[in-house]
């Protein structure tokens, strides 16, 4: 039954996401979310947007935070955006998972930036969607910013819109396969967002995700990994514990960027002795997590010689002690799997008490191998098999 619900939930997730940039229907979604919304007494963090009875499971919040911002931004409630960007900026409130919720207040800006859509009009049939879309956001920005000029808000979802509209014109395809025309305008795109964002750190950098936009436009642009472990040095004495800085260091090490594993081998070690006060060995397994996501070749990563199997273990039940999620359990289910560590994998088997999240497995014959091998069941001969 929990299944169900989840599936369902997740599906509304999707079709809302898409609903509220469609464009017939533009204005009577942004109304019918009024009754979701918090009342004017209440705090915005209080999203009450599913029923209180629910379990929180990390995919469903994440999408749950996301989807609210992009409703605040179509409503321009700039008013709510703030409080809740204060609210987890402050408290540094954690997913289940143990993520900073932070982290997807600003995924739900760039959600809403990245839709290459322009501002909804009441036009005659077929044509509805009138203007530029970067327009559009252009103005939405400047309008947070005329009302909260002391935020850092908007001033980073400037950076966050350039640094969109400069993908946009390079697109996603490996560098040799970018049109020679499209590198210049690009990377003025990227200039512009690295300028605006060091013009601007007064107020920007009162938000920890300073640091992670400068790295990311770092590593863009090519500019020196000196200049990358200065800001994440700078990073570290702000706020040890914002996990998106490591990450953004740990890309701009991926051999896709010209890095080497070595270099992650040093960062991860590193934020270890930044972080092991509070959060144990668990940056060292949340990094090579990331890396894991942003490698072709994941499953290999954990037969690297640079990588301790060792660190990583003790990272997953660092993490799971304090966030026993279902989803950092899956994920680590599978990366025992992966490693070939038995003991590991069944002790991660044993906490998975709720389904399974397909979404970390993808296929169904991969999660019951992986059971399999937990158990020893792949060890054991079939009847009527040679031994």
């Amino acid at each position: 039954m929990r299944l169900l619900v989840f599936v369902c939930c997740v599906i509304f997730l999707t079709l809302a996401s898409i609903y509220f940039y469609s464009d017939e229907k533009y204005q009577a979604q942004t109304a019918a979310a009024d009754p979701t919304m918090p009342r004017n007494d209440a705090p915005a963090h209080t999203l009450p947007l599913f029923p209180k009875v629910m379990v929180k499971t990390e995919v469903m919040e994440r999408e749950r935070v996301k989807n609210y911002v992009v409703v605040l931004l179509i409503q321009s409630d700039f008013k709510r955006l703030e409080e809740l960007a204060e609210h987890y900026r402050t408290t540094k409130e954690r997913t289940p998972s143990g993520l900073w919720y932070l982290t997807f207040f600003h995924a739900g800006v760039e959600r809403y930036l990245g839709t290459i859509r322009s501002r909804p009009q009441t036009l005659p049939p077929g044509k509805r969607w009138v203007g530029s879309a970067d327009e559009m956001h252009a103005e939405i920005i400047n309008e947070w910013q005329a009302a909260f000029p002391d935020s850092p808000n908007p001033y980073l979802a400037r950076v966050v819109m350039l640094r969109q509209q400069a993908w946009r014109i390079r697109g996603g395809s490996y560098a040799d396969k970018v049109p020679e025309e499209a590198w210049r305008p690009f990377h003025e795109k990227l200039i512009a967002a690295r300028d605006y964002l060091i013009k601007h750190r007064e107020i920007a950098g009162q938000d920890p995700e300073w640091y992670r936009l400068r790295i990311n436009t770092a590593t863009e642009l090519g500019e020196p990994t000196e200049l990358v472990m200065d800001t994440l040095t700078q990073a570290i004495a702000a706020e040890p514990y914002h996990y998106q800085t490591y990450f953004a260091a740990a890309r701009h090490f991926l051999p896709k960027w010209g890095g080497e594993s070595e270099y992650i081998t040093a960062l991860a070690n590193m934020a270890i002795e930044s972080t092991a006060e509070k959060d144990g060995m668990s940056l060292y397994a949340r990094i090579y997590w990331y890396v894991w996501g942003q490698s072709k070749d994941g499953p290999l990563i954990f037969h690297d010689p640079d990588v301790s199997w060792a660190k990583m273990t003790a990272g997953m039940d660092d993490i799971l002690t304090n966030y026993p999620d279902n989803w950092n359990i899956n994920n680590f289910l599978y990366f025992s799997c992966v490693a070939g560590d038995r003991k590991q994998a069944k002790k991660m088997l044993d906490q998975m008490v709720v389904e399974p999240i397909m979404s970390v497995w993808k296929e169904t014959a991969l999660l019951n191998g992986c059971k399999d091998f937990a158990r020893g069941l792949d060890q054991e001969t079939k009847p009527g098999s040679p031994s």
